[in-house]
């Protein structure tokens, strides 16, 4: 919520379900392996996703929504 991000199922676009999560979660320790290649993937990948996102299944979304200029802060 704070980077405005938001994690969803690859092929509905859908939310995650729990399932997806957990082997999400469970697949940043693949992904740390041989000195965080799996992390570091995200940059030369097509779709943007880190080896935990294939495995789960999962993608990372940018939403964030831009305020009126009258709701604006300074």
């Amino acid at each position: 919520m704070l980077v405005g991000i938001t994690i969803i199922d690859a092929k509905t676009s859908k939310a995650p379900t729990a399932s997806q999560c957990i082997i999400r979660y469970t697949g940043y320790y693949v992904s740390m392996l041989l000195l965080f290649l799996g992390i570091f993937w995200v940059g030369i990948d097509n779709r943007k996703q880190g080896w935990h996102d294939k495995i789960a299944g999962t993608a990372v979304i940018l939403n964030r929504k831009v305020k009126p200029d009258d709701e604006r802060e300074g």
